[in-house]
């Protein structure tokens, strides 16, 4: 079982293009890792890229990029939720990381990160190993994303845009909701968790 506060997580995307008598096909794998430390989340990624053409000429060309990395510091996070489908016998879930602030998020879904489909949400399938973890990750993200906030409050610093709205409609828990959320969470043996400082869905809890 994985610690905590690493979860690896694979995304999956192509297209064809047909032009000229030549089908082209590319397809992408991206396989990183989330890992929270103390007021930041790091995303690292390496991406393949795979292209097929067939036409006149058969070819398969295959790209290996080197591993890249983005820092996203928590005060950029407005939340990070697990998610269900909504198909009963479905036990697939996603990781949703979700940006307070996009200028802060850029780095990871901009055109030099992994040019997401959404400018402010980084959606992440978990393999079924990795269920357990992933709710972890997760509650462990809102604790130190929930605390962070609470300290700047209390310093009487404002909180971002996002995470202020996201706390009035109850998306950011409280800290003490977010620790009680913690501590409620059975975690195999062997594991260990790192305290931190200071697409139709459902949310599992």
């Amino acid at each position: 079982m994985l610690n905590a506060t690493v979860l690896p997580f694979r995304i999956q995307r192509g297209d064809s293009v047909i032009k000229g008598g030549t089908v082209t096909t590319t397809n992408e794998t991206i396989d990183g890792l989330l890992r929270l430390e103390e007021h930041r989340l790091v995303v690292q990624w390496r991406l393949e890229r795979t292209t097929d053409l067939v036409g006149p000429e058969i070819r398969s060309d295959r790209k290996l990029e080197p591993v890249r990395e983005a820092i996203v510091p928590l005060a950029g996070l407005a939340a990070c939720t697990v998610r269900g489908s909504w198909w009963p016998w479905s036990r697939s879930i996603k990781v949703v990381l979700t940006a307070a602030d996009m200028q802060a998020f850029e780095a990871v879904a901009g055109p030099r990160g992994l040019q997401l489909s959404h400018p402010a949400e980084l959606v992440i399938a978990v393999r079924a190993q990795d269920r357990q973890a992933a709710r972890e990750f997760a509650s462990d993200v809102e604790l130190a994303v929930a605390t962070l906030a609470m300290k700047r409050a209390e310093e009487g610093g404002e909180l971002p845009p996002g995470q202020t709205a996201a706390w009035a409609s109850g998306i950011l828990p409280s800290t003490q909701t977010a620790q009680a959320a913690a501590k409620s969470t059975v975690r195999p043996e062997g594991t260990r968790h790192v305290p931190t400082q200071n697409e139709g869905e459902e949310v599992i809890s």
